[in-house]
C-alpha cells in the first residue's frame, strides 16, 4: 500500500490547518493536560521535554508557561519548522529550544528527557509495522528511566465514520484563496490503515486547488500496550480526548476553531490518551 508523503503532506497543512495551529487556547488546553498527566505520574513538572513531530510548535510557549525548561523537537517538515520559528520571539529569557529537521528512525541524540510528549495525532503516520518500530524506538530511546511519555492516538475508535463514509467540510484559507476543505474517511482492513482523503476547492469558483490524503496505521489497544512494552514503556490507556478536555467538547461554545468547524474536530476530537512510564 502506498505510504503518503509525510513532510510534503504537513508543508500544506501547516497553512490549511491555520485555525487549529493559531488556536492558542486550544495548545494550551492540550500542554496543560500533558502536563498534568505527568504531574499525576511523577509528582511533578518535567524540566526537560522532547517533542518528536512537533509540527508548527504550537505547544512550545504553552509548555515553557507550565514550567518546563528546556524543549528538543524534531520533524520532517520544513515549513512546519520555519513557521515554529516565529513562536520562539514570544520567550523569555532562560528557556532552552532546540529544533531540528530530521526523521526519528535516524536521528539520534546523547540527551536524556523527563519526558516525551507526541501530540496532533502523529503516531502511526508510518503504515509500515517495521518502520513504525524504528520510529517508536527514535522517539523513546532518549526517555529517562522513570521518565513519563505522552500520546494521543486517533485509533480504532475514528473507524465508525469510515463506515459511514462522514464527510466533513471546513471552511479554510489555503495559499491566500480562501477554500472548502473536504476530508473523506475510508478504512483499508486488508492493511489496517485509515486514510483521509482531501480535496480542497476554491470557496468561489469550486475549482480544484489541491487534492491529497494521509494515513494511520490502526492498532488495538492491546498491540499498543505490546509495542511500547518492547521499548520498557508501560503504557496505559487514560481516556477518550473529549472526556479529557473540555476544549473538545465544548461543542457550544464561542471558541473560533468550533466556530469554524460546526463543533466537528475531528481527529482532535476523537482521540485517545495514552501515558506510559519507562521502566527503570
Amino acid at each position: 500500500m502506498e505510504q503518503f508523503n509525510i513532510p510534503e503532506h504537513y508543508d500544506v497543512m501547516a497553512d490549511l490547518d491555520r485555525d487549529v495551529h493559531d488556536d492558542i487556547e486550544l495548545s494550551r488546553s492540550e500542554a496543560a493536560l500533558a502536563v498534568s498527566l505527568i504531574q499525576e505520574s511523577t509528582g511533578s513538572i518535567p524540566r526537560s521535554v522532547f517533542l518528536p513531530c512537533f509540527g508548527t510548535g504550537r505547544h512550545i510557549v504553552p509548555l515553557f508557561k507550565l514550567g518546563v525548561k528546556k524543549i528538543t523537537g524534531v520533524d520532517l517538515s520544513a515549513t512546519c519548522i520555519k513557521k515554529a520559528l516565529t513562536h520562539l520571539t514570544r520567550l523569555n529569557g532562560g528557556n532552552i529550544v532546540q529544533l531540528t529537521l530530521a526523521d526519528l528512525r535516524s536521528w539520534y541524540t546523547n540527551e536524556e528527557f523527563d519526558a516525551v510528549l507526541l501530540l496532533g495525532n502523529s503516531f502511526a503516520d508510518i503504515i509500515d509495522p517495521s518502520q513504525l518500530t524504528l520510529f517508536t524506538a527514535g522517539m523513546l530511546r532518549s526517555l529517562k528511566s522513570g521518565g513519563v511519555f505522552v500520546m494521543d492516538y486517533i485509533g480504532e475508535r475514528y473507524l465508525e465514520r469510515c463506515r459511514t463514509a462522514r464527510q466533513s467540510t471546513w471552511h479554510a484559507v489555503l495559499n491566500g484563496v480562501p477554500v472548502l476543505d473536504c476530508r473523506v474517511p475510508k478504512y483499508d482492513s486488508e492493511h489496517r490503515v485509515l486514510q483521509i482523503d482531501v480535496r480542497v476547492e476554491a470557496l468561489e469558483t469550486h475549482e480544484l486547488v489541491w487534492t491529497g490524503f494521509y494515513q494511520k496505521l490502526i492498532l488495538t489497544p492491546t498491540e499498543l500496550i505490546q509495542r511500547f512494552g518492547a521499548r520498557s514503556v508501560e503504557l496505559q490507556h487514560i481516556g477518550l480526548a473529549d472526556e479529557l478536555n473540555p476544549y473538545y467538547s465544548a461543542v457550544d461554545s464561542k471558541h473560533p476553531l468550533h466556530a469554524i468547524h460546526g463543533g466537528d474536530l475531528g481527529m482532535l476530537q476523537e482521540s485517545d490518551w495514552w501515558v506510559g512510564r519507562k521502566m527503570k
